[in-house]
């Protein structure tokens, strides 16, 4: 925003550095002007050029040499002190006023309005304006105005202070019009002179009050911040701490600066020493009966580390009651959904035996009722089985697993139901090992393909793609993609749900199992619609896993 504004002049590379520079120009300007100024005292005063007794006659003028004093004072303490101001403009105006008292001082002791040292202030009115701006030159020229004015009516009333000169009123409008002219002269060249690198220093100076104000804002908000948030240097000593953190650790947030995070607070040093320094990592420590939640992170600047803590306590009881809640519930549904499955089939049997109880039935008759029966019994059977293996799953065995291997056996055996389906591997399942129980996975990678084939029954293209490779998160994961007819919008989120199908066969719990294994392997099953048509699912993998 600065470079486009000042066209012909380059941005400074360090701001401080050019912000001295500035502040040294104007104190070095100052030493001139008092060293101009003592001069002509010391000529006025020289005695057959014995400059020793000249220097004595200058401290007879108690009123000149305390001017010079306070000048040479001022003009060190400005030097010395500057860096400690965090408004650049604020300390630019200090000096505008303290400058503005000394002119006004040595105006009045040489002679008032009349005199010739008002030239000060049409300096400070042309150093003063090109640096604050023409709100500040207008202030100014004000502020000097008034002071000629009450001066005047001191000299015309011939009020005795200092060494000021009584005046008439024809010599009093003399002089003050001269001094105004001058000042309105001075005040013209400013506004029509008023450089580019001006403008840029007025420009830097309110970028750095900002930044000031951002790093004061950034320090509060570091402490308002509802989370324990510690810093430390790359060997693992605490750099900074927030008042949440010490609160929450219950230490004192100055003592344990600089101090090892390792005898500060050991759980915290316990999971930084395993961390691996590269990902961020979340963790959770048990400590006294409270559970905090850890999160721990490099810091892009110096190498170092940052932990952001809070204490999760109350959030996991309140988790636990929701899970409990939850598995009620769900208890309740698989109950309700099972009761509903197991109903058809003993109406199917209760109907059938009832009637092989009458004698009027033919043989033939009562062998068709007899298959109605076992068929209902199997069916029973297999819905009792699916609905343990789903409840119940066995531990997995895991081991290595080549995916190519184990999806071509499953394909070989699939294309001999159903011929009509074309199945590919792509070329990144080639190689791919994962640590999976190699039932369990052929089980999920079944119901997934079961399910493609299903949905492409009434569709010309049967084809299923099945491959490797990873999300837009960069997540690893197998994928099964099918060109079938796609999942109604109405029922995507509810595909899990135990017993839920829209097969007039299906027991409704293919998904649901085949997603329990997921999560039994540390993976986890996730299926949507494709654009276009078709459904793709996938099984995202993590490292211990494979990917």
């Amino acid at each position: 925003m600065i470079q486009q504004n000042v066209e012909s002049k380059t941005l400074p590379k360090n701001l401080q550095e050019y912000l001295e520079n500035t502040v040294i120009k104007i104190c070095i300007f100052r030493l001139i002007v008092f060293i101009v100024l003592s001069l002509p005292i010391l000529i006025v005063n020289i005695e057959n050029f014995q400059f020793t007794h000249s220097i004595s006659k200058l401290f007879e003028h108690k009123d000149i040499l305390g001017f010079i004093l306070s000048g040479l004072f001022f003009t060190l303490f400005f030097i010395v002190t500057w860096r400690f101001f965090s408004n650049v403009i604020l300390f630019f105006r200090l000096q505008l006023i303290t400058d503005i008292i000394l002119a006004t001082y040595f105006l009045l002791i040489t002679g008032g309005i009349s005199s010739n040292g008002s030239f000060l202030f049409l300096a400070i009115v042309f150093l003063y304006g090109r640096i604050l701006g023409k709100k500040t030159l207008t202030y100014t020229f004000l502020s000097i105005l008034l002071i000629f004015l009450i001066i005047t009516i001191l000299q015309l009333k011939g009020v005795n202070i200092f060494n000021l000169k009584t005046l008439n009123t024809h010599m009093a409008l003399y002089y003050n019009s001269l001094q105004i002219s001058a000042l309105c002269l001075i005040v013209l060249l400013v506004r029509m002179g008023e450089s580019r690198e001006d403008v840029l220093l007025r420009e830097i100076a309110k970028q750095k009050d900002a930044l000031n104000k951002a790093n004061i804002l950034k320090t509060k908000v570091f402490d308002w911040i509802n989370s324990g948030i510690i810093v430390l240097d790359k060997h693992g000593n605490i750099e900074s701490i927030n008042k949440m953190g010490a609160k929450i650790l219950n230490i004192h947030d100055t003592y344990v600066l600089t101090k090892p995070l390792k005898k500060v607070f050991y759980p915290f040093y316990e999971i930084w020493n395993k961390w691996d320094k590269k990902d961020l990592t979340r963790r959770e420590v048990k400590d006294k009966g409270r559970i905090l939640g850890v999160t721990l992170s490099k810091t892009p600047n110096n190498g170092g580390y940052l932990i952001i803590f809070s204490d999760i306590t109350k959030i996991k009881e309140l988790e636990q009651r929701v899970v409990q809640m939850e598995k009620l519930a769900a208890i309740g549904e698989l109950a309700a959904g099972l009761a509903h499955e197991i109903k058809n089939p003993l109406s199917g049997i209760k109907g059938s035996l009832q009637l092989i109880d009458k004698s009027e039935l033919t043989t033939e008759q009562k062998q068709r009722l007899n298959k109605v029966i076992f068929r209902d019994i199997e069916r029973l059977d297999n819905l009792l089985k699916d609905f343990l293996y789903f409840a119940r799953p066995k531990e997995p065995e895991r081991e290595e697993i080549d995916l190519e291997d184990l999806l071509s056996q499953l394909i070989f055996h699939i294309k001999l139901t159903n011929p009509e389906v074309e199945i590919k591997l792509t070329p990144s399942i080639k190689g791919k090992k994962i640590i999976w129980d190699q039932d369990q996975l052929k089980q999920v990678l079944y119901n997934l393909l079961l399910n493609s084939i299903q949905a492409m029954e009434k569709t010309e293209k049967k084809q299923i793609v099945i491959g490797y490779g990873r999300d837009r998160f960069n997540n690893f994961m197998m994928f099964v993609q099918d060109t079938g007819k796609g999942i109604d919008k109405d029922h995507v989120k509810k595909i899990f749900n135990p017993f839920f199908t829209t097969k007039p066969k299906g027991s409704g719990l293919g998904l649901s199992i085949a997603q329990r294994l997921c999560r039994q392997n540390n993976c986890w099953l996730e299926i949507k619609n494709r654009r276009g048509s078709g459904v793709v699912a996938k099984i995202y993998l993590n490292k211990q896993v494979g990917g």
